[in-house]
């Protein structure tokens, strides 16, 4: 029997288990000897060849590697997830990085590894420039607006690269979940930006934001929003309330309808509506998310026909406010789910992300430490569920930190910044169940680590960095 042969036999009789070939004495076996020799030199690297090769054939049959095996003398297969066997390791040339495709395919530092293929590579849409203190994105289907805080200007990228300043000297406002904020501590960068039917809306503040001399504060401080502005690619600034007007608490988010004659705004605890164009005279208080008798504060707000959904710093929960109907502060204390008032939707998982929360089809999404998640937005908790109403969702491998979902032909998807590092991408659709959770994201960059404020505009997956530049990755098609 030649030596290949022979070589191939210790690989099908081997035991199954996370470990070498162990010796019987302290001198080892001749066989182990043998095989530890031919792995490295003459005919001993073809038997690690067909090994590699073996492991490789089983895992197109759709096996793994075959449990019981031990494809090199160091690597063992107890879990039939060794896809191949590359320099004494096993691994996963689906989504390996290092080996994607073969053992020799390496990835740039930015692409990711996805069925065996490298992805782009991450690019620089615009660079960091001194004295900017932070950025907020969004995005329409033409163009990417980018906030920047340190030097006070709101610009418009086309895809081709050109840029337009859209605003100048605008105070932007911070965003401050917390109900005890005073503009001293606490905030998360930038406020929300919205954009609808190309029309611009960003809360403003009375004073620039600055950056904290206290890193315990956080990085920015100030920024209280006290009025809102807009702006189109061709008009001038506008103020969206009436001078006089004076909020009761400063403005934390805003939130356009969907066909964009009213835009919401959360002020504390208070939920007002404008029209988008004409001249206001004053903003309609809708009623309060704190009826129930918490303090909770709206930190992001999405809108339907009739309902603003938004997230809930304090206890991290999901809720939504019919603005069609009052609320009666009397029977909201005792109903248990009272028309016109503030109501649970679902009791989300911790790391509940506060900035961003969007409406599609019937589902509201958020995202927190767990993955991406829905629910049905008619259904409403009765008061004293502890459970949560159900949800369907994507769970994530990596916690994500921020999320931004669009809805294109092939239904809903979702893209994440996440504590990793990546930026990935949901998969799969839960098909309208209410308990269904796809537990499938992938990767489509990584080495992003501090990523936030992402934003698509369905061809590019744009973020921020602690470097305050703007960074993009060509969206996958599907």
């Amino acid at each position: 029997m030649n030596r290949r042969w022979l070589a191939l036999l210790l690989v099908g009789l081997a035991a199954c288990h996370s470990r070498p070939l162990a010796p019987t004495d302290g001198g080892g076996t001749d066989g182990a000897r043998d095989a530890g020799d031919a792995a490295s030199t003459g005919a001993g690297a073809d038997a690690a060849s067909d090994a590699a090769t073996l492991v490789d054939a089983n895992a197109d049959a759709g096996t793994g590697c075959q449990v019981g095996s031990f494809p090199l003398q160091s690597v063992s297969c107890s879990t039939g997830a060794c896809g191949a066997v590359c320099a004494n390791a096993c691994v996963d040339l689906q989504n390996d990085p290092s080996h994607c495709g073969s053992c020799d395919g390496s990835c740039p530092s930015t692409s990711a590894c996805v069925a065996g293929k490298c992805g782009p590579e991450v690019r620089t849409i615009v660079p960091a420039a001194p004295g900017c203190l932070g950025l907020r994105l969004a995005a329409d289907s033409q163009w990417l607006y980018v906030a920047d805080v340190g030097h006070r200007t709101l610009s418009a990228f086309a895809p081709n690269g050109t840029s337009t300043v859209l605003a100048s000297a605008a105070n932007f406002a911070l965003l401050y979940p917390d109900f005890t904020a005073d503009g001293t501590t606490g905030a998360r960068g930038p406020a929300p930006i919205v954009v609808n039917n190309g029309i611009v809306y960003w809360i403003g503040a009375a004073t620039p934001a600055t950056a904290s001399a206290d890193p315990s504060t956080g990085p920015l401080i100030g920024g209280l929003g006290t009025m809102i502005f807009s702006t189109t690619l061709s008009g001038a600034v506008r103020a969206v309330l009436p001078p006089a007007w004076k909020p009761q608490d400063f403005i934390r988010a805003i939130a356009s309808s969907s066909d964009g004659a009213t835009l919401f705004f959360a002020d504390g605890k208070n939920f007002y509506s404008v029209p988008t164009e004409g001249t206001v005279e004053h903003a309609v208080l809708l009623g309060e998310s704190g009826a129930h008798g918490w303090s909770e504060t709206a930190s992001s707000l999405v809108a339907d026909l009739d309902h603003l959904y938004f997230p809930v710093a304090s206890d991290e929960w999901v809720e939504s406010f019919d603005f069609t109907q009052t609320c009666t502060p009397a029977a909201d204390a005792i109903a248990p789910i009272a028309p016109g008032c503030a109501n649970w939707i679902v009791g989300s998982h911790a790391g509940t992300v506060l900035d961003n929360v969007q409406v599609f089809g019937g589902y509201v999404y958020w995202a927190d430490q767990a993955g991406v998640s829905r629910a049905p937005t008619a259904n409403l908790m009765r008061r004293g569920d502890t459970g949560g109403a159900d949800f369907s969702g994507w769970w994530s491998d990596d916690a994500p930190t921020g999320f931004v979902a669009l809805q294109d032909s092939a239904g809903v998807r979702a893209f994440l910044t996440t504590e990793a590092g990546t930026i990935a991408e949901t998969v799969g659709d839960p098909n309208g169940s209410a308990t269904a959770i796809v537990n499938a994201t992938r990767p489509i960059a990584r080495g992003q680590l501090g990523a936030s404020s992402i934003t698509t505009d369905g061809r590019t997956v744009f973020w921020t960095t602690p470097n305050c530049d703007v960074l993009g990755v060509t969206a996958p098609a599907d």
